[in-house]
């Protein structure tokens, strides 16, 4: 509902929701004319909360359809959309135009990682490249695109970008996306568990192996003071030799002389 959309913006003074609440008091030309400042201003990126309005869903029947059908462009489109549609909608201010622009890069910013100058100059409708890095620049410190312009290679690499409006039709794709990546991301996570199973069984297996090591060797020590403590308790080994008494009587019978 319109209420929960609100409660994204927290802060309730935000441009986002002060042109809400205007947008949903409003009609006709009134309405055609807050929905055009919306498409200008430099904080307003997304529109799907304007476009679930219902004062502004009942502009399709309207002499003012013209502004929704440019509500749905900003949403969803590029400015390449809107050239080849332009006859049958307003025609942009400046500002506006730049908006359509900036949009159209974090379009390409979310499916290519490395932009080519050429590409951006082509999908922009631009000739000059100082303008085409000017207008990344401007979508950089409007946070929408996050990379850096290589001037050397003539590219734009990305490293992230904020997400655009998602037709109704498109949410189908995205859930079958996003179930994807769940299913291959609970298959990584069992694979994971699997090997961490494994390290851990093989860590226990070391640490037992570890446990009996030192038990033997604690073991061999304790025989080895035993063997040590018993040989100093019997004292010096009885088999130890003696020296041989003296006789008492001296041969002197070789200290004779010869006569």
């Amino acid at each position: 509902g319109i209420n929960a959309e609100y409660g994204k913006h927290n802060q309730p003074n935000t441009p986002m929701n002060e042109f809400l609440a205007l947008a949903s008091k409003s009609s006709g030309a009134a309405l055609a004319s807050v929905l055009g400042q919306v498409l200008a201003h430099n904080e307003i990126f997304t529109f799907g909360e304007f476009l679930e309005l219902p004062s502004v869903r009942e502009l399709a029947d309207s002499q003012h359809a013209q502004h929704l059908r440019l509500l749905e462009l900003f949403a969803y489109d590029t400015y390449r959309d809107y050239v080849a549609n332009r006859d049958s909608l307003p025609t942009l201010a400046p500002a506006q135009e730049r908006k359509l622009r900036q949009l159209t890069v974090v379009s390409m910013a979310g499916q290519q990682q490395v932009i080519a100058y050429a590409d951006l100059l082509e999908a922009l409708a631009l000739t000059e490249v100082r303008e085409l890095e000017d207008l990344v620049i401007s979508c950089v410190y409007a946070g929408v695109v996050e990379g850096k312009l290589d001037q050397t290679a003539n590219v734009f690499a990305v490293r992230s970008c904020q997400s655009r409006d998602l037709r109704a039709s498109e949410l189908p794709r995205l859930l079958a996306f996003v179930r994807g990546w769940r299913e291959q991301a609970d298959k990584v996570l069992g694979a994971l568990e699997e090997q961490s199973k494994e390290v851990s069984s093989v860590v226990a297996g070391r640490r037992n192996a570890d446990a009996q090591h030192q038990s033997a060797v604690a073991d061999k020590k304790q025989a080895l003071r035993a063997v040590v403590a018993a040989e100093a308790r019997e004292g010096p080994s009885v088999g130890t030799a003696r020296a041989a008494p003296t006789s008492g009587h001296h041969d002197d019978r070789g200290s004779r002389r010869r006569r």
